[in-house]
């Protein structure tokens, strides 16, 4: 017993690594869901922010369209556009100012600018009317004075844009671009561009933007502040404004793990405890409750290795053993039964065998020779007695052989002549025979007796039906590595029916074998000789033509 408990004592090292490893695991899916809850609230409460962010961003550039739609239908601007009422310097100037006047009252403002298409004059909040612009400040309000868009916001940087009528709009802001109708003439007269410095915009964010922390905003994809350089060790929070075109864009560190792991530690401890405690209760029912089963079940299968196959185990239990001893006493009579099996399946076969033998015997065909001889010395037909004995001793000698199984085409050659030459002394001059084995393939040898039942085939059934001479003509030859022997004839040939049927007994050769014999009988041998190195096929075609092929290697007949 001791020696036996020694045996199983692995399986519960094997069991306590498979636990070991089910709490190491159990442990990391605790922590990956610890670390999961920690970064979906972290990423809540940023994406709180983030929306907020996006919310009053939103609500300040609404305000300055809003200011923006209340000065473009202004008296003040009206004035100046194409109109019934005359235009004077004064109301330039008094547009100026209430350009100046609007820019101080809607918070953040960084300037606005007033562009007249009819003659390219630019009024301007803090810097007053401009009458001839420059060629190429002139062009940039001709691009935003024929955008088909009714109003869009627009970006510049410092260095990007040229210095405008004045030095000091060389600056980071971005701007309303609004197109001005006359209400007079309802045509584009000019163009409102209410700017922004990018720093009122960032004034919005509730938090300070860090090196690895920040919401930074970007317009049309253009960011307006710059990222991070390095994002990829940063999560990432997006947010897309569908009034502005504008997203945001929160980046901001990984944290695996909250501040305080005590409690995560706690309970990977507890998961751990929990696994050693189910490990010795384990072991303990084990050796309770499977020692003695096991040893019932190994003692079983040594009565099954001695050949007690009747033995059976006790299926009276309630536990697991109780479906394994099942299978087992299963198991035990399904070998019966295999052995029972298999002890018919080689009577079977020595009957086979023996009717192989009587095949190859035939006796009564011997019997049929003498009683033809007979007839013949009653007729005094001397010379066809004559052929006839000739031709059955030359039979008999090269079918004995000698007992060898095997024999060399050379000589099955004159076989198969002494067997033609024979059933046309029986049947009469009803078909002509001839053998085509070149000299290369005379000494190859084969099993004997194959090729004398196709022959036999031939002109038994071959014949049958059939008024006129039928030709038989056994050939061989190499092709592809292989020894190529076909018999032929051009006798009635088969219908498809029936070849189809012949064809599926061969493939059934290992069955009793009752019909067609023959074939079957030389598909068996090739296969027990050679495997599934060699082959036979059939051919035929009804009223026409019979073609049987055999195969074998070239390895196996030399």
């Amino acid at each position: 017993m001791k020696s036996i408990r020694w045996r199983i004592r692995p399986v519960y090292i094997r069991f306590f690594l498979t636990l070991f490893t089910a709490a190491v695991i159990m442990n990391l899916v605790y922590l990956a869901y610890y670390s999961y809850n920690a970064r979906k609230l972290d990423e809540t409460e940023r994406a709180r922010v983030l929306n907020q962010t996006e919310y009053y961003v939103n609500r300040y550039m609404k305000e300055v369209e809003d200011g923006a739609n209340m000065l473009t239908i202004s008296t003040a601007v009206q004035r100046l556009l194409p109109n019934r009422i005359v235009k004077n310097y004064l109301d330039y100037a008094n547009c100026a100012e209430v350009l100046t006047q609007y820019a101080m009252t809607i918070p953040g403002v960084y300037r606005i600018d007033l562009y007249t298409d009819n003659n390219s004059t630019l009024l301007t909040s803090y810097e007053g009317v401009f009458y001839g612009l420059k060629t190429e400040e002139n062009e940039i309000y001709q691009t935003y004075f024929q955008s088909e868009e009714n109003s869009f916001w627009d970006i510049h940087y410092e260095g990007n844009e040229p210095r405008l009528v004045s030095q000091n709009r060389n600056r980071h802001y971005i701007s309303l671009i609004k197109p001005v109708y006359s209400k007079y003439t309802g045509k584009k007269c000019g163009v409102l561009c209410m700017s922004v410095e990018l720093s009122e915009l960032e004034r919005l964010i509730p938090m300070e933007n860090t090196k690895e922390e920040g919401i930074y905003l970007s317009y049309k994809g253009e960011p307006l502040s710059d990222i991070p350089e390095d994002t990829n060790n940063l999560r990432h929070l997006s947010v897309a404004s569908d009034y502005s075109q504008m997203v945001f864009d929160y980046y901001y560190p990984q944290n695996l793990l909250m501040k305080n792991s005590m409690p995560l530690i706690l309970s990977m401890l507890i998961i751990i405890l929990f696994f050693v405690v189910i490990f010795f209760c384990i072991v303990e029912i084990s050796e309770k409750k499977m020692f003695y089963p096991v040893t019932t079940l190994l003692d079983g299968f040594k009565e099954i290795e001695s050949g007690n196959f009747n033995i059976r185990l006790d299926e009276e239990r309630k536990d697991l053993f109780k479906e394994i001893f099942a299978h087992f006493n299963h198991m035990a009579d399904k070998l019966r039964q295999m052995i029972t099996e298999l002890s018919n399946e080689r009577t079977r076969r020595n009957e086979f065998k023996f009717r192989l033998l009587q095949m190859q015997i035939k006796p009564h065909f011997l019997y049929n020779l003498f009683n033809n001889m007979i007839w013949m010395m009653e007729q005094k037909d001397y010379e066809h007695l004559e052929i006839l004995i000739q031709s059955t001793a030359g039979y008999y000698k090269t079918a004995l052989n000698y007992g060898s199984q095997d024999i060399m085409l050379a000589d099955n050659k004159k076989q198969l002549e002494y067997y033609a030459e024979i059933q046309k002394i029986r049947f009469g001059d009803v078909f002509s025979f001839q053998v085509d084995f070149p000299e290369e393939v005379a000494f190859l040898s084969i099993p004997n007796l194959l090729l004398q039942p196709l022959v036999e085939n031939s002109i038994v059934h071959g014949l049958k039906g059939k008024n006129a001479i039928s030709h038989i003509r056994v050939s061989a030859e190499i092709e592809n590595e292989m020894l190529q022997i076909s018999v032929w004839d051009d006798g009635c040939g088969m219908s498809a029916g029936l070849l189809e049927d012949i064809q599926c007994e061969m493939k059934n050769y290992e069955g009793d074998g009752s019909k067609y014999f023959a074939l079957v009988n030389i598909t068996a041998r090739l296969h027990n000789r050679y495997r599934e190195r060699a082959f036979i096929g059939i051919e035929s075609q009804e009223g026409k033509e019979t073609t049987v092929v055999i195969g074998i290697p070239m390895d196996e007949v030399s």
